[in-house]
């Protein structure tokens, strides 16, 4: 590979800080009696989609230029893991202000809302209401525009709202605060065998990622770093700096972090 040259001009330059996940990828648009290769979803459609067989070498010197790219030809086999993988072309590509400047990507502007979110925070709406006729139809509504066949009533379930979420608000929702956000009603009523009293405990966040993240499952290596993960993960730590300089009372620090045990309980009446 040749850091310039065919593909620079419409992938970018591939740099792989963020990875998708295996599930994003592929899993998640196995819906509705489709598969990722053949969905009608526009959202994973080939001319919106970069997948691996479409990554070239682009050496021109090269034998193999113009074929695709080769995981075994990698250095190591973890390679594949974090460095190769498909990517939603349309979302994650900026082009450069200046097409002359070397690809690394350029500055896109940020979505603050967008009516698809809105129909998919109502039909969440109506999921906690127990009307899963009406969440249907608001998916449905956003799913229509994507050109994916219908989910049915009988289908709606948490875990369903949140797939449509990562289908259509990728790269946009703050995914950890919506996915903590829900662990919190889970627990406060009660549901899923979820509590607020074992909240760093037994979580919906931990659940729902350990289902579908291979990367902690395997225990994948990165840079000396073994990829894990526990329950209490789904608050991060209080800043040290914030609690020391509180001298006049206690901030608590989130359960399963340093300092956690120096907790006291919090007032319940002020005098």
């Amino acid at each position: 590979m040749v850091a310039g040259g065919p593909m620079y001009d419409s992938l970018g330059r591939g740099n792989a800080n963020v990875r998708l996940s295996p599930f994003y990828q592929y899993d998640l648009w196995d819906d509705g009696g489709h598969t990722w290769n053949n969905t009608t979803d526009l959202r994973r459609s080939d001319i919106n989609w970069v997948d691996l067989d479409e990554i070239l070498y682009n050496n021109p010197a090269s034998v193999d230029f113009g074929k695709p790219v080769n995981k075994a030809f990698l250095q190591t086999p973890q390679d594949s893991v974090y460095a190769l993988y498909a990517i939603p072309h349309y979302i994650m590509y900026v082009p450069m202000d200046d097409p002359l400047a070397v690809p690394v990507g350029g500055n896109g502007d940020w979505y603050v809302f967008r009516l698809a979110e809105t129909y998919l925070l109502r039909a969440e709406a109506y999921y906690w209401k127990n009307n899963a006729f009406e969440a249907a139809g608001d998916i449905n509504i956003v799913r229509a525009r994507a050109q994916a066949p219908p989910i049915a009533e009988a289908d709606i379930t948490i875990d369903a709202i949140m797939d449509e979420r990562a289908r259509e608000l990728f790269a946009e929702e703050p995914r950890h605060g919506e996915l903590v956000r829900v662990s919190y009603i889970l627990a406060k009523l009660g549901q899923g065998g979820y509590s607020l009293t074992n909240f760093s405990e037994k979580n919906y966040y931990y659940d729902r990622v350990m289902k579908y993240n291979i990367l902690y499952t395997q225990k994948v290596e990165r840079l000396g770093n073994i990829a894990n993960i526990a329950p209490f993960h789904a608050l991060w730590p209080i800043p040290s700096g914030i609690i020391l300089a509180n001298t006049l009372g206690v901030i608590n620090q989130n359960i399963g972090y340093d300092g956690a045990e120096k907790n006291v309980p919090p007032l319940t009446t002020i005098d």
